[in-house]
């Protein structure tokens, strides 16, 4: 299981950190390099909401989908969004 979110992002000297909401346990860290380096920290701190939001909305495609009908097109991105899941929760269950 991963670290319960929110995670945050903070920067100290030449490394930005992820933490918890605390910020007292460091999650990961990486290098203040380039111009992308904030948008991956950033990106990586978003980690438990996107998962989150991604779970949500399987939920609701999945209802939508029984109550409508399946279509192709919904089925197969439904599909890779629970693979994503699956890939992301492996070994956690």
């Amino acid at each position: 299981m991963h670290t319960p979110g929110p995670w945050k992002v903070f920067s100290e000297g030449n490394d930005l950190w992820v933490t918890n909401s605390k910020g007292n346990k460091g999650l990961c860290s990486l290098p203040k390099k380039g111009d992308r380096s904030m948008d991956n920290a950033n990106l990586m701190a978003a980690a438990p909401d996107l998962l989150e939001a991604l779970e949500d909305m399987c939920g609701v495609w999945r209802t939508v989908c029984d109550t409508n009908g399946h279509d192709p097109d919904h089925m197969c991105q439904y599909t890779k969004a629970m693979k994503l899941i699956g890939k992301i929760k492996k070994g956690t269950q």
